[in-house]
């Protein structure tokens, strides 16, 4: 992410502001879907018994195995069109003289 903080020019101070807040809710939020999640298992424990407990853990743990590679699978793009931003910048970039120009290839 720090690339496109600085690809937009956010100065440093803001970044690290919204950085290390990020990083609180990422921690307490992690820490507290834990806390749940083992609370949650002790309850249907409790009220199912060991082995429908231990079913509705594989039943996560399927739906996780699962659907982490669809959800992470490489998608075409949804359209042709780049960001303005981002096309400002890469306009940008090819302009400056102090950044050397791409390798053009041969074929």
């Amino acid at each position: 992410m720090s690339f496109l903080a600085g690809t937009s020019r956010m100065r440093y101070r803001r970044f690290l502001a919204y950085n290390a807040a990020g990083g609180r809710v990422w921690g307490v939020g992690s820490v507290l879907l834990g806390y749940l999640a083992g609370n949650s298992y002790a309850a249907i424990e409790r009220t199912f018994g060991r082995a429908v407990a231990l079913l509705a853990a594989a039943v996560v743990l399927v739906g996780i195995v699962a659907g982490g590679p669809a959800a992470t699978a490489e998608r075409p793009a949804r359209s042709g069109r780049i960001h303005p931003r981002l096309l400002t910048a890469i306009r940008r970039l090819r302009n400056d003289p102090r950044v050397p120009a791409a390798p053009r290839s041969q074929s």
